[in-house]
């Protein structure tokens, strides 16, 4: 089953028939919020079904690109199985000796509420939450990179050596730093993988 037949299942309507229902609202200079709005009230579709449609009428009308919000944010998103326990992966996190391995070089940490990290390639931000072997979430500020953005980490186990690492990186004001985010966690990640692989000659 197609998106369109889902939408003519859901809705009463395919997804080429919103469109055309949308532009003769002239939804592309009312906004997102307004759009969806305007589908809830004056069409009777659902929350969710408001959403989904106003999101693909973006899409297909280049309004939004790959990885944008409907903020006009974008964000990345990633979830890596780690081969090693939880605290292993949450020190590769938080422990300058463990995160200079994978990461970067010269990281300073201060990993509480309220504390600051720095590293060699200039990353630096504050802590936002930190609960040990479950989540972090800190600012990223490197003046060079996506300042002003934030970082999501959860850990997750669901085997005594395995940690599964959910990592999201939010608040990225353009399409070029959504591409080098992307990228970058991307590698990133790979080397921790690789590091974790190891863990046991590492304890």
């Amino acid at each position: 089953m197609t998106r369109s037949d889902i939408a003519i299942k859901k809705t009463g309507k395919s997804m080429d028939e919103w469109y055309t229902i949308l532009d003769r609202w002239n939804a592309q200079e009312k906004g997102h919020a307004a759009t969806a709005k305007y589908l809830a009230a004056e069409w009777g579709v659902n929350a969710w079904w408001s959403q989904n449609i106003t999101v693909e009428y973006e899409k297909a009308r280049g309004l939004r690109v790959v990885g944008q919000r409907a903020d006009g944010n974008f964000e990345v998103s990633f979830r890596r199985t780690m081969p090693a326990p939880v605290e292993w992966v949450y020190a590769a996190f938080t422990t300058p000796e463990r995160l200079n391995r994978w990461f970067t070089h010269d990281a300073q940490l201060d990993v509480r509420v309220g504390g600051e990290y720095h590293t060699g390639d200039g990353d630096m931000g504050i802590y936002k939450n930190v609960v040990p072997n479950k989540r972090l979430r800190f600012t990223w500020e490197n003046p060079d990179h996506c300042p002003g953005s934030m970082v999501d980490v959860q850990f997750d186990t669901p085997a005594p050596d395995r940690c599964v690492v959910s990592l999201t990186h939010s608040k990225i004001k353009t399409q070029d730093g959504y591409n080098d985010m992307k990228a970058g966690w991307h590698n990133a990640l790979d080397s921790l993988k690789a590091l974790a692989e190891s863990y046991q000659l590492d304890p």
